[in-house]
């Protein structure tokens, strides 16, 4: 008898024989079909149409944040273009448009950060990421290198409140390779960064 055959059968359903399941499956097949027509399908139908439908507002949301910050923007630009050029490192500066929080202290190393973000190329302008869009702030630990050069240097500068451009020399941000498509090799890049909050990890971070 060939490996796998009938035997395998009968030990996988115990005394139940090939049999046996041929016949069990023969005679309920009508209701199991029945089961399948009336429940089974327009339940997955239905999960189906509920995934769609949440895709679809989804992509509606991100539509409705990204409009948003595009209407916003050129008053933020507008402070920008009013704010002293602020060298704060070798390839990396800052224009402060929000000042933000005067009591605070910049972050620390292993500080846990949270803040709004859009990145744009210095070059023409255009968008690679923003979590302003996604409608979720971005979360790291500072200092450890989570995050590119220029973010670890600028957010180290500023406090909670704060938003300001951050323009990024290659060398300080993605590097000479850059990140394709969407970032060109040696890309200047800027960000437009809003600093939510920031503070020591909590015992639930470390768990």
């Amino acid at each position: 008898r060939p490996r796998g055959g009938g035997g395998g059968c009968k030990k996988f359903y115990g005394e139940i024989g090939q049999k046996e399941v041929f016949l069990f499956s023969a005679k309920h097949s009508a209701t199991l079909k029945q089961q399948w027509e009336s429940k089974v399908k327009p339940r997955l139908k239905e999960i189906k149409t509920k995934e769609q439908e949440k895709k679809e507002e989804l992509k509606k949301d991100h539509a409705r944040r990204a409009q948003e910050y595009e209407e916003s923007k050129q008053a933020f630009y507008d402070k920008i273009e009013k704010a002293d050029l602020i060298e704060i490192a070798s390839g990396v500066t800052k224009r402060v448009s929000d000042d933000g929080d005067p009591y605070d202290e910049p972050p620390k190393k292993n500080d846990k950060v949270v803040v709004h973000y859009t990145g744009t190329l210095s070059s023409d302008g255009s968008k690679f990421d923003s979590s302003r869009d996604r409608g979720k702030p971005f979360k790291f630990t500072m200092g450890i290198g989570q995050v590119i050069p220029c973010w670890e240097k600028a957010v180290a500068s500023m406090v909670e409140g704060e938003r300001a451009l951050i323009e990024c020399d290659w060398k300080e941000a993605y590097g000479e390779k850059g990140m394709p498509p969407k970032i060109p090799a040696k890309s200047k890049i800027k960000f437009d960064i809003e600093l939510i909050s920031h503070g020591p990890p909590s015992v639930h971070d470390e768990m």
